[in-house]
Order: structure tokens, then sequence, then C-alpha cells
């Protein structure tokens, strides 16, 4: 910061401070990440600080709860330089009004693992295959869940958490309040839906990105 107030171009700086995901120290019995949805790994911090030269009217500091994401940084980044958002999702953070819910996904080996926040709830769904998917060949690969979903057995369990009085995630809600579970299940089945349909997990991976992911534990 003091470098490019040095430099006299913090004021036509728009400046993001973030982190990829957080990292679980056996909160739920897991060391590292990639493995879960928990909030150690959800929340982490983002710090938005726009020059006074880069939007005509700057938001006032202040601290928010408001529900945001990664997908969101893009679409902010592009209305701060004055380009076209295209077909990205997400919202610009400066601007736009704030979600109602949020949605985070992972996937390891043979799990895939989805989640939505809502209001205090949070609702994790967790499928377990019987065999990995296989990301060399893609037959059953996770570029298309449908075919995925269709070709390998598994099972799917579901857990709801009530964040304003569990914040450590302890108390699986589902089976008393499965109302409220139903609710953010559909609202990940809307989700899930719109991604299938926009065709984003359908580009093919290269086989030396493969490799690097699986050496940095990403698959």
């Amino acid at each position: 910061v003091s470098e490019l107030s040095a430099n006299g171009v913090l004021e036509d700086t728009l400046l993001v401070v973030t982190a990829d995901h957080g990292e679980e120290l056996l909160d739920h019995g897991l060391v590292g990440h990639g493995q879960s949805l928990y909030d150690e790994l959800l929340r982490v911090p983002l710090l938005v600080r726009p020059g006074a030269n880069v939007i005509n009217a700057r938001p006032a500091p202040a601290v928010t709860d408001e529900l945001a994401s990664h997908v969101d940084l893009t679409p902010t980044l592009l209305a701060a330089a004055s380009l076209a958002p295209g077909d990205v999702r997400g919202r610009d953070l400066l601007t736009a009004p704030a979600p109602d819910r949020v949605f985070a996904e992972v996937k390891h080996k043979r799990r895939y693992l989805q989640c939505v926040v809502n209001g205090d709830h949070k609702l994790i769904r967790e499928t377990k295959f019987e065999r990995a998917p296989d990301h060399a060949s893609g037959q059953g690969d996770y570029n298309n869940l449908q075919d995925l979903f269709a070709s390998r057995p598994h099972r799917t369990k579901t857990r709801l958490f009530d964040l304003a009085h569990d914040p450590g995630e302890t108390r699986d809600l589902s089976h008393r309040e499965k109302d409220r579970a139903e609710e953010l299940g559909g609202m990940l089945d809307a989700w899930w839906q719109g991604l299938e349909r926009r065709g984003s997990d359908t580009r093919a991976i290269e086989e030396d990105m493969i490799r690097r992911l699986e050496s940095l534990g990403y698959l």
C-alpha cells in the first residue's frame, strides 16, 4: 500500500485481500483442506478498498456480514475497470445488493460435497461414490455431474446446521427441521441445474493440468 501511495496510484487502484480457503485443524476430525465444507474452510478474509478515482461513489468504510463469494471478485474487478462483465457469475461487491444465499462445492476422491447458506442455516449435502471418477479418461468424470450420478452407484447424506446457535457446526438438525432442510435442498438443486445449463463444468482439462492438480492434492 505504501508503495502504491508513493507512486501516486493508490487512489487509482482497487485493492482486494482474500484467501482461497481456510484450514481444518481437527475441528471436525480432519486436517488440511479440500475435504469438507465446514466454515473453518469457507469463511476467509475479504477486504476490498476501491481508490477514490476507481468508482464514482465510493462506499463508506464498513465491516459487513453480508454473504459474499469468490465468484463475486471477477465482476467486481471488471466493473471497477469499466469493462462489461459478460457471461460471468457473481455480483459487483461495491454496488450490487447482497444475495440471500451463497453456495460452495468441493470434489475429493470418491466424494462430492455441496452446501448452501441461507439466513442462519447451512445445508451440506455429501455424495459418496462406490468408485472414484476417472479424471484421465473423462468417463464418469466430475466434468459432467449428471452422467456421473447416473453411471456411478452412490450414497447421499445431508446435514443441516443453525450457524447462529451452533457456529461450530456440531449439531445436525436435518431430521428435526425437515422442512427447512428440504427448502435448502431445493436451493442446491436449482443452483446445480443452473451450473449444468451454463456448461461451466464441461470444459476439458488437459492431462498435465490434471497431474498438477493431483500433485497439489486437489484431485
